[in-house]
């Protein structure tokens, strides 16, 4: 495992312990406990930048073991009616801002949002263990420095870049943004969601915050993002908060794995898909110098 010793937001070196961890082991024994199916919630060592205030687990796996961790369990919103609701919502945000062209949905492990953005062409890429690209013809996985090649030997750029609850989960999250910018045609939109520390339901929560998870890595507000995304080359054009579709079976899941109880509802009940206040930002991102 590694120590974050430079915050990726404003450089400076000193971190002060947040939390502290709830989970010790190998990436090995991290799998039972990584996305929706995981055994109980845990967390790593969560630290805090004394300059900044920005948030970050510390130490982290190595970036191939994370590339591990996925490979071995199971994810994504598949075509559930969450999913379907919330891939809606995210299509009616993103087509305010391009009504067509060309699509990168990264990190996406399924086709489920290109399927809703009928209007674009394009491709989805999930970072694989794999250093080569292996392509099903709509989503490619592998490595990310594939990707770039091969986005370079086409000469494809796209007008919208999106990365749904990706970027905290990313450990070379620096080189991984400076390098979808590469990805942008001109006058292109990079579009995230992603954990907001400065929410309502971070600031409730704390240590028990439902975004406080293993596989999460980074926790910014829109403050240290826009710090961030400066650094990175971008400017931020739209922060807002962002609902977490999910049904109220899925809910009682997630309690299960918090506190070991949750009671069990009826079917009709535990299919019913409402909108959480989950405490995700959306966020706009354009390239400086445009």
């Amino acid at each position: 495992m590694r120590e974050i010793e430079r915050c990726p937001v404003c450089e400076a070196e000193v971190f002060v312990e947040l939390y502290p961890a709830t989970f010790e082991g190998t990436w090995q024994d991290a799998l039972p406990y990584f996305l929706s199916r995981r055994r109980k919630v845990v967390r790593g060592r969560t630290v805090r930048c004394v300059a900044c205030g920005f948030v970050a687990t510390s130490p982290q796996f190595e970036p191939h073991e994370y590339a591990q961790i996925y490979a071995g369990v199971e994810g994504g919103l598949g075509s559930s009616a969450p999913a379907e609701r919330r891939y809606r919502e995210l299509r009616s945000r993103a087509i305010r801002l391009r009504s067509a062209g060309r699509l990168l949905d990264f990190g996406c492990r399924d086709d489920g949002f290109l399927r809703v953005m009928g209007e674009f062409s394009g491709m989805g890429f999930d970072l694989g263990p794999a250093a080569a690209l292996i392509w099903d013809g709509r989503v490619a996985r592998g490595g990310f420095e594939a990707l770039l090649t091969h986005v370079e030997r086409s000469g494809e750029r796209f007008d919208l870049i999106t990365a749904w609850d990706v970027f905290e989960h990313v450990p070379e999250l620096v080189d991984t943004v400076v390098g979808l910018r590469g990805l942008l045609a001109r006058g292109g939109r990079l579009l995230c969601s992603l954990p907001d520390l400065s929410s309502p339901a971070a600031r409730l929560g704390g240590r028990s915050w439902n975004c406080m998870l293993l596989e999460h890595l980074w926790y910014f507000d829109a403050r240290t993002f826009g710090q961030f995304a400066r650094k990175c080359g971008f400017r931020v054009l739209e922060t807002s908060p962002l609902a977490f579709w999910a049904d109220l079976g899925a809910l009682g899941g997630r309690l299960r794995q918090s506190s070991g109880f949750a009671p069990k509802l009826p079917g009709f009940l535990a299919r019913r898909t409402l909108p959480f206040p989950a405490g995700l930002m959306f966020v706009v991102l354009e390239r400086l110098g445009e």
